[in-house]
C-alpha cells in the first residue's frame, strides 16, 4: 500500500489596487479596465492590506465604513475627487487601524454627524483632504488612539477637528482649520495630544481646550474672536503647554476660567502676541520689561518680539529643525545641505527689522565647522550678535525696512585666508619674474 501525503502552506495573499470611477455604467470588477461604480463597492470588494484608489468624480455617498486594517483610501486629485453625503450622514466612518484617507473633497455631512468618524480607530492618517460644509463636525474622534491628522483643509464647519473621549497621543498637524464655530476642540479627557504648525484663523474659537497634557506648539492663531478658549462646560483645565504660538489680532487672544493653572513657557520662551508691549533690550527675541498678563493664574513670562516658524531640516540623513523669531514676513527658505548653504527672503515695512535663528550645534560643527557669516544682500547686516548653548547656536541680527534676501554660508578661518592670500601673492610673483625672464635685452 503507498500512502502519498501532501503538504501545502498557506500562501499570504498580496495586497492588491481595487479602482472606483463614477463614470463606468458598465461591467464592474474593481479592476483598472472595469473599475467599480461606487466607493462602498471598492471597500465591501477590498480585504486587509489594499488600496481602494478613486478616480476623479462626485460621488453622492454617507456612512462609508472603514473597517478592515491596513486599507488605503486614495483619491485621485482632493480638489475634483468629491464625496458628498448630501446632508444624509457621516461621510466616512473608521472603525479598523492602520487606515489611510487622503486626496479627497469630503462635504455636506448632517446635523449630529460630519465628515471623518474616528470610533475606536488606531494609527490611522487622514492627510491632503478638504474638509468642509459639515453642519457637525468635520473630523470627530473618541477612544482613538495614535492617530494623525495633517495637511487638511478644514472650513465652513461646525467643528473643524474634535478629539474627545479618552483620545490620547495624536497628532494634529499643519491643518489649515479656516471660518469654523470651533477651530480645533480638545475635550472630554482628550489627553497625551500633540496640536503643532496649523493654521487656526477666522473661527468663533480658534483652539478649545478642557484636559491636561497636550501640547500646543508652533501654531498660527489668527482673526478669530477668541484665540484659545476654556470649555466652561467641561470644568477648569489643568497643566497643558502652550509655547511658541503666534497669537494674532484675536479679538480675545484667550479666554480662561480664572480657577486654570497652565503654562505658557518653557523656562525661556514663550509665544508671540500682537498686543504685547515691551521692550527687547538684550537682543535675543524675547521681551525683557515686562511678562504678558493672561489672568491671575497664567503669565507668559518670556514673550516673543517676533512671530515663531520652525522648518524641517535634514543633515547627514537625520531629521533636525531650524526655527526663527522675526519681526518681519519670511518666505523661500532653503538649506541646502551640498552647498552648506541655509537662505531666506525677509520683508519688514517699515523700520528696523530683526531676525533670530536658532541652528542645531551640530549642523554649526559639521557644516560650517564653528565658522559661518550671514550676509544681508551680500553685506553685513547692521547688528549681529551670537550665543551657544549644549543644543544650538543662536543668531540674532538686524536689517533695515524693505525686502531683503539673507544667507549664511562657511566663513574661512583667519589663517586660510591669509594661507590663500599668500598663495595668490606666490604665485604672482612667480609669474612676473618667469615675465622678466623671457624679456629680451638690447
Amino acid at each position: 500500500m503507498t500512502v502519498v501525503i501532501r503538504f501545502s502552506a498557506p500562501v499570504k495573499a498580496e495586497a492588491k489596487i481595487i479602482y472606483v470611477d463614477a463614470k463606468n455604467t458598465g461591467f464592474e470588477d474593481g479592476s483598472k479596465e472595469y473599475p467599480y461604480n461606487t466607493i462602498k463597492e471598492g471597500i465591501n470588494a477590498a480585504a486587509s492590506g489594499d488600496t481602494v484608489f478613486v478616480y476623479n468624480g462626485t460621488y453622492r455617498q454617507s456612512f462609508i465604513v472603514l473597517d478592515k486594517d491596513n486599507l488605503s483610501l486614495i483619491g485621485e486629485n482632493r480638489d475634483f475627487t468629491i464625496i458628498d453625503s448630501m446632508r444624509m450622514d457621516w461621510v466616512l466612518v473608521i472603525t479598523a487601524q492602520n487606515i489611510t484617507v487622503t486626496g479627497f473633497t469630503i462635504q455636506n455631512g448632517s446635523l449630529g454627524t460630519g465628515g471623518v468618524f474616528l470610533d475606536y480607530a488606531v494609527k490611522s492618517r487622514i492627510s491632503d483632504n478638504i474638509i468642509k460644509n459639515h453642519l457637525d463636525s468635520g473630523i470627530y474622534a473618541r477612544f482613538s488612539n495614535g492617530n494623525v491628522i495633517e495637511n487638511n483643509w478644514m472650513s465652513d464647519n461646525y467643528a473643524g477637528i474634535v478629539l474627545s473621549s479618552l483620545c490620547t497621543e495624536n497628532k494634529v498637524s499643519n491643518n489649515d482649520v479656516i471660518g469654523n464655530t470651533r477651530g480645533i476642540d480638545l475635550s472630554h479627557h482628550a489627553r497625551y495630544n500633540d496640536v503643532r504648525n496649523n493654521n487656526i484663523v477666522q473661527n468663533t474659537y480658534g483652539l478649545s481646550i478642557s484636559h491636561e497634557n497636550n501640547s500646543v506648539f508652533g501654531n498660527r492663531i489668527v482673526n478669530n474672536d477668541v484665540g484659545v478658549y476654556e470649555d466652561l462646560e467641561v470644568g477648569a483645565a489643568h497643566g497643558y503647554r502652550i509655547v511658541h504660538n503666534n497669537f494674532i489680532n484675536n479679538t480675545k487672544q484667550v479666554d480662561l476660567r480664572n480657577s486654570s493653572v497652565n503654562a505658557w513657557d518653557n523656562g525661556l520662551e514663550g509665544n508671540y502676541w500682537s498686543d504685547y508691549n515691551g521692550t527687547d533690550f538684550t537682543q535675543d527675541g524675547i521681551g525683557d520689561t515686562a511678562p504678558y498678563i493672561i489672568n491671575g493664574n497664567n503669565t507668559d513670562r518670556y514673550p516673543l518680539m517676533g512671530t515663531f516658524a520652525e522648518f524641517p531640516v535634514t543633515w547627514e540623513e537625520t531629521n533636525y529643525y531650524v526655527t526663527t523669531i522675526c519681526n518681519s514676513t519670511m518666505s523661500a527658505f532653503k538649506f541646502d545641505q551640498f552647498n552648506k548653504m541655509m537662505k531666506f527672503n525677509v520683508t519688514v515695512e517699515e523700520g528696523i527689522g530683526f531676525c533670530r535663528v536658532t541652528i542645531p550645534k551640530i549642523i554649526i560643527q559639521d557644516m560650517w565647522h564653528k565658522n559661518y557669516k550671514v550676509l544681508v544682500d551680500g553685506e553685513d547686516p547692521l547688528i549681529t550678535n551670537n550665543w551657544t548653548d549644549t543644543e544650538s547656536t543662536y543668531i540674532y541680527f538686524t536689517y533695515q525696512y524693505s525686502e531683503h534676501e539673507v544667507v549664511m554660508t562657511p566663513e574661512l578661518p583667519t589663517w586660510i585666508s591669509m594661507l590663500l592670500v599668500l598663495m595668490v601673492l606666490t604665485v604672482a610673483v612667480a609669474i612676473y619674474k618667469r615675465g622678466l625672464q623671457k624679456t629680451p635685452i638690447h
